[in-house]
C-alpha cells in the first residue's frame, strides 16, 4: 500500500539513482568527450574524478549539517545544486568549465547522498533499516541498469551534452516529491560546526588525490609528487590531531573504536574503489581496444547491476536478522571470483567472459553495501544518524578518490613499463601516447622506428596489462580483508540507542 513512507523511499531511491548515474555514467561518454575537447588521459581523468573529490571532502560535513540544521533541508539543497551543476556541464564550452561543473555536481552529491540515507532512517524504524537500505539499493541499481542504455542512446542520437541536461528537470520533480513525503528531522546532540576541521580535511584529501593523479605522468620518484604526498599526509595527520582536541569534532574518532565499524568502513571503501576502477576502465577497453560501441559498454556495466537488483534487499533483511557476517563474506567471495574472471576476459579479449564476470561481480556490492551500512548505523545509534550515514558515504568516497587515483596511477605505471620496453621510448613521449589511447590524435610519424600500427597495438596491450594487474591486486586485497570480517563482525548486533 502506497503511503508517505513508501513515497519517501521512492524519492530517495530515484534521487540516489540520479546522483550516482551522474557521478559514474560519464564513463560511457568519456571517449566522445575526449574526441570533442581533444583531451589527454590526465584531463579526462579529472572529468571523471572531479565529482568524487568534493564527495570525499564534504560528506562528513553534510552529515553534521543535517544533524544540526535539518536533514531534509540539506538533502534538498544538495539535489538543487546537483541540478544546477548538471546544466553547467551541459552548456560547457571547453574542458575547464566541464570539470568545474563536475566539481559542483560532486558538492551537490556530497550534501544529498549521506542525507538520503539518514532521511531513510527517519521514515523507517531501526529493525527495518537493513531492509530499507537494501530496497533502496535494488531500486537505485535497477534504474542504473536502464540509465546506461538511455545515456548510450542519447550520446548516439543527441550528443553527450544531453546526458547532463536531462538531470535538471528531473531534479525539480524529485524536490517536490521529497517535500511532500519526507518530514524534517534533526539530531539532539549537534549544535556547533567544526569549520576548521572541514577546511583541513578538504585540503589534505585534495593534495593526496592530486599527488596520485600526477604520479601517472610525473613518476613516483618525482620531487613534486613526493612533496604533494608528504604535505597531504601531514595535513591529514593535523586533521586527526585537531579532531581529537576539538570540543565539537567534525569526525568523532570515538566512533572508530569499534572494530566492526572500522572493518565495515574499510570494506565499503575497497568495494567502491574496485567498482569505480572497473566502471571507468572497462568502457575504455571495450571501445578503444576492442573497438566496440557504446551499447556494448552499457551492456557490460548493466550486467554488473543484476546482482544488486535481485539480492540487495535480501542482504539487508539478513543483516537485520544478525547474519551480516555470513552475507558479507559471501559477497567478498563472489567479488574475488568475478575480478579474476574479468582479468582473464581482458587478457583473452573474450567479451562473453567479461559479461559473465560483471554479472558475478554484481553480487559483491549487492551483498556488502546494505549489511555494512546497517552495521555502522546500528552501532553509532539514532542520535548520530547523519554522522553515521555520512561515515559510510565518506569511506566510499575515499575509495572513489584516493583509492581510485592510486589505482589509476598503478595502471599507468604498469602501462609505461611495457610501453618503454616494447617501443624503447622515454617518459617524455607520455602525452603523445596517452592521446593515442584516448582516441585523439595517433601520430602519423614512426615512434622509435616502429610503425603506426605497431604503436597502436602496443598502446592497447599495455593498457590491457595495466588494467589486468590492478584487478589482480584488488582481488588479493579482498582476500586479505576476509579474516578481519570473520573476526570483527559478530553475528549479533547490539540494539540501537534511542534518540
Amino acid at each position: 500500500m502506497f503511503n508517505k513512507a513508501s513515497g519517501g523511499m521512492i524519492a530517495i531511491a530515484l534521487s540516489n539513482a540520479m546522483l550516482f548515474s551522474g557521478l559514474t555514467g560519464v564513463s560511457i561518454a568519456l571517449p566522445v568527450i575526449s574526441d570533442d575537447f581533444s583531451l589527454d588521459s590526465s584531463a579526462l581523468h579529472w572529468v571523471s574524478i572531479g565529482a568524487f573529490l568534493p564527495m570525499a571532502s564534504f560528506s562528513i560535513v553534510a552529515g553534521r549539517l543535517g544533524d544540526a540544521a535539518g536533514r531534509r533541508l540539506f538533502f534538498l539543497i544538495g539535489l538543487s545544486l546537483f541540478g544546477l551543476a548538471s546544466f553547467v556541464c551541459a552548456v560547457s564550452p571547453h574542458a575547464g568549465i566541464l570539470i568545474t561543473g563536475r566539481f559542483l555536481q560532486g558538492f551537490g552529491c556530497a550534501l544529498a547522498v549521506p542525507l538520503s540515507f539518514s532521511n531513510l532512517t527517519v521514515i523507517y524504524p531501526p529493525r527495518r533499516h537493513g531492509w530499507a537500505f537494501g530496497v533502496v539499493a535494488a531500486i537505485t541499481t535497477l534504474s542504473g541498469m536502464v540509465i546506461p542504455f538511455l545515456l548510450s542512446f542519447i550520446i548516439d542520437r543527441l550528443g553527450w551534452r544531453f546526458t547532463f541536461a536531462l538531470y535538471s528537470p528531473l531534479v525539480i520533480v524529485l524536490v517536490l516529491l521529497v517535500i511532500w513525503t519526507i518530514p524534517e528531522s534533526k539530531g539532539k546532540d549537534y549544535r556547533r560546526f567544526d569549520a576548521a576541521g572541514c577546511i583541513i580535511l578538504a585540503v589534505g584529501l585534495f593534495l593526496l588525490v592530486v599527488a596520485c593523479e600526477r604520479w601517472a605522468d610525473w613518476g613516483l620518484g618525482n620531487r613534486r609528487v613526493i612533496i604533494l604526498l608528504l604535505v597531504g599526509c601531514l595535513t591529514i595527520a593535523a586533521f586527526c590531531r585537531h579532531e581529537w582536541r576539538a570540543e565539537f569534532p567534525l569526525l568523532d574518532f570515538r566512533a572508530l573504536k569499534q572494530a566492526s565499524v572500522v572493518v565495515s568502513l574499510v570494506l565499503l571503501a575497497h568495494i567502491q574503489c574496485t567498482s569505480l576502477v572497473i566502471a571507468f576502465n572497462l568502457p575504455i577497453f571495450l571501445q578503444k581496444v576492442e573497438r566496440l560501441g557504446t551499447y556494448a559498454s552499457s551492456a557490460a556495466l548493466a550486467a554488473g547491476s543484476i546482482g544488486t537488483v535481485l539480492f540487495a534487499s535480501f542482504a539487508g533483511r539478513m543483516a537485520d536478522h544478525g547474519k551480516a557476517r555470513r552475507i558479507i563474506s559471501l559477497g567478498m567471495a563472489a567479488g574475488v571470483a568475478a575480478i579474476l574472471l574479468l582479468g582473464y576476459g581482458l587478457l583473452a579479449r573474450q567479451y562473453l567472459v567479461i559479461l559473465l564476470g560483471m554479472i558475478i561481480f554484481g553480487l559483491c556490492p549487492a551483498l556488502i553495501y546494505a549489511p555494512a551500512t546497517a552495521i555502522v548505523v546500528s552501532r553509532l545509534g539514532a542520535a548520530r544518524r547523519g554522522i553515521s550515514t555520512a561515515l559510510t558515504v565518506e569511506s566510499r568516497q575515499l575509495g572513489s578518490t584516493v583509492g581510485f587515483a592510486s589505482c589509476q596511477a598503478l595502471i599507468a605505471g604498469a602501462e609505461w613499463l611495457r610501453r618503454r620496453r616494447l617501443l624503447g621510448v622515454s617518459r617524455g613521449k607520455s602525452t603523445t601516447l596517452d592521446q593515442d589511447l584516448y582516441g585523439t590524435n595517433l601520430p602519423s610519424l614512426n615512434i622509435a622506428g616502429h610503425s603506426r600500427r605497431a604503436v597502436e597495438r602496443t598502446v592497447d596491450s599495455s593498457f590491457t596489462l595495466g588494467f589486468s594487474v590492478i584487478l589482480l591486486l584488488l582481488s588479493i586485497a579482498i582476500l586479505c580483508l576476509l579474516p578481519l570480517v570473520f573476526r570483527a563482525l559478530k553475528p549479533k548486533e547490539p540494539p540501537e540507542h534511542s534518540e
